[in-house]
């Protein structure tokens, strides 16, 4: 089976990842993985050669995950999106030897179509956190204002959840997992049988005890707080994530839905820990 991640930079993403790893997924050997950060100090789970080629899919519309309105794969001349889909074939290709296998990479939310094209039997599992964590994750680690931070987690949820529209996916809560940690690994690990998914095992209470580690997630804002920093749509979104309806509702909408500044014309402010800089071979 073919399982994609999907979920906004710092929702828990590479928490969960590991997790699918712990049940028998495939992610790569430490050569192929990206290097470990020093605001990821697990590591981030992903592939340098899917990293890549979205690397190389956002920059062919001069964006980047941080840098990402107006964004339309629409965009993207015949000749250069058939090469990315072939690319993207030969990455699955090589995933397909270790079956069960999972991909990574957040800026998949918004380029998965090409990577839709290349699959076969893929299950998504979409993770979420709560925007206000994210955005203040991504203040401290970025400097981006908050308000920034809240449409960047708008645009790439919506795009997720429009992109992958009609496969068989899940959601995964941030909070849950790291609130109770082995109820909520076993009940991904249950949904994932419904859904199909074959060759997995259930991961021991150690082996999840010592990957989720709540002291590692320090992002907290105040329910008031976040309301106040969401507008009425954003928390609509957050709801619909929370009880789970953001699966079933007809049309996820377009995004953003607020003023904010996805375009960064200060690259000072937003240093970007994915830059190429960062992932030299180690």
């Amino acid at each position: 089976m073919q399982i994609v991640v999907l979920g906004m930079h710092r929702s828990g993403t590479s928490m969960v990842t590991g997790l699918l790893a712990r049940m028998g997924c495939w992610i790569g050997t430490e050569a192929e993985r990206t290097p470990v950060r020093a605001d990821n100090l697990r590591g981030d789970q992903e592939r340098r050669d899917v990293w890549q080629l979205n690397e190389d899919l956002l920059a062919s519309l001069g964006a980047s995950w941080w840098r990402a309105a107006p964004f339309d794969l629409g965009d993207i001349a015949f000749e250069p999106r058939r090469e990315l889909e072939r690319r993207a074939r030969a990455i699955v290709r090589l995933l397909d030897a270790h079956r069960p296998w999972v991909i990574k990479d957040p800026r998949l939310c918004l380029c998965f179509p090409v990577w839709r094209a290349a699959l076969e039997t893929p299950v998504c599992v979409l993770v979420h956190r709560r925007p206000g964590e994210v955005a203040q994750s991504l203040r401290t680690r970025n400097g981006l204002d908050l308000a920034a931070g809240v449409a960047l987690w708008e645009l790439h949820v919506r795009a997720a959840l429009r992109h992958s529209r009609g496969l068989p996916r899940v959601l995964a809560s941030h909070g849950q997992l790291v609130a109770d940690p082995i109820a909520a690994t076993a009940a991904l690990y249950s949904e994932l049988l419904r859904l199909g998914v074959s060759g997995l095992r259930a991961p021991s209470a150690a082996d999840i005890a010592a990957w989720v580690e709540p002291a590692l997630y320090r992002a907290r804002i105040d329910t008031r707080l976040e309301d106040e920093l969401l507008n009425a749509r954003q928390r609509a979104l957050r709801d619909a994530l929370a009880d789970g309806s953001a699966l079933t509702d007809a049309d996820p909408g377009p995004a953003p839905s607020r003023d904010a500044p996805l375009d960064s014309d200060r690259p000072d402010r937003c240093p970007d820990p994915d830059h190429p800089r960062w992932m030299s071979p180690s």
